[in-house]
């Protein structure tokens, strides 16, 4: 078992009864406004998990989370039983891993597939880039079935991005960074077939222009049911409703979390589940995870 550094929290016997339950009692660590309480930081990742710049909780396998490698790496995934125990590690079968920056689980012709998003672009050069899609893999899998390429383009040119969700239709959505441009909502067109490059949707902006290092955004998430979208930059975590958030006018009207207390190292990766759990990584200094419970209303204004 790898080190768990809890900072006082509850210890690794709560973590599968807090994925699974609605009222797990833990520590009432308050990050802002008491909209999400920490349940346990700072869990340190297997060491071949070097980067963990996307996460997912996993939909068929109990107390699990799946994440990835960030650039560079090997094309594969590893499930993982928080805390930071490592039960499989699986080959991403006719990937290959050039700038892997997000993952999310959801709906798919095949049922629940991970989406592996290929589209991380420091220099915004990359003309086309890749989406993976797997049916979500079993426990004992050592590879998975051939991967789907869902293979796309921008408006207006090359952007570099680094987050996805999946609504529980199967809509896969995608949002650039801010780094070099305007922080942008993208849909993948749902009637494109795999294989086919095509170009993304333009939704809405999020920003004027070019945002702050602190609040450029590194990655996303959907509830199961649809209820919330997850939207998290270096410092800070954003709840939006989805008809607001979806929509090219409607008014944001978040709920935020200041992600500072937390002194995470490099921010990545979020996802969540309909009963406010939420899971956090980041990359290096070495890659962790965090829980959180959140009170979300259940049913969106």
């Amino acid at each position: 078992m790898h080190n768990l550094r809890t900072s006082g929290l509850a210890g690794a016997v709560a973590f599968v009864a807090l994925l699974g339950a609605c009222g797990s009692n833990g520590s009432t660590a308050q990050l802002t406004g008491e909209v999400c309480r920490v349940m346990a930081a700072n869990i340190e990742m297997p060491e071949d998990l070097h980067e963990t710049s996307g996460v997912a909780f996993s939909r068929n396998l109990p107390g699990v989370i799946w994440s990835h490698n960030d650039s560079g790496g090997e094309a594969e995934v590893f499930a993982l039983e928080l805390p930071g125990i490592l039960r499989a590690r699986v080959a991403v079968t006719g990937a290959e891993n050039e700038d892997w920056e997000d993952m999310a689980l959801g709906a798919c012709p095949a049922g629940q597939c991970l989406y592996l998003a290929d589209i991380g672009d420091n220099s915004a050069n990359r003309e086309v880039v890749t989406v993976y899609r797997v049916p979500e893999p079993p426990a004992n899998a050592t590879a998975t079935a051939p991967a789907d390429r869902l293979v796309f383009s921008y408006p207006g040119g090359p952007r570099d991005s680094e987050a996805i969700f999946v609504m529980p239709t199967g809509e896969l959505y995608v949002i650039s960074k801010g780094w070099k441009g305007i922080s942008s909502l993208y849909r993948y067109p749902p009637s494109a077939q795999p294989g086919t490059p095509v170009e993304l949707e333009h939704i809405r902006d999020l920003s004027d222009g070019p945002v702050p290092i602190p609040d450029q955004i590194t990655g996303a998430g959907a509830s199961g049911e649809g209820n919330w979208i997850a939207v998290r930059t270096y410092s800070k975590l954003y709840f939006y409703r989805p008809a607001a958030f979806l929509s090219p006018t409607a008014d944001l009207d978040p709920l935020m979390v200041d992600l500072e207390p937390l002194d995470e190292g490099q921010g990545e990766g979020v996802d969540l589940r309909g009963n406010g759990v939420v899971v956090l990584t980041t990359e290096g200094g070495p890659p962790t995870a965090t829980l959180l419970r959140c009170s979300l209303p259940r049913t969106p204004a």
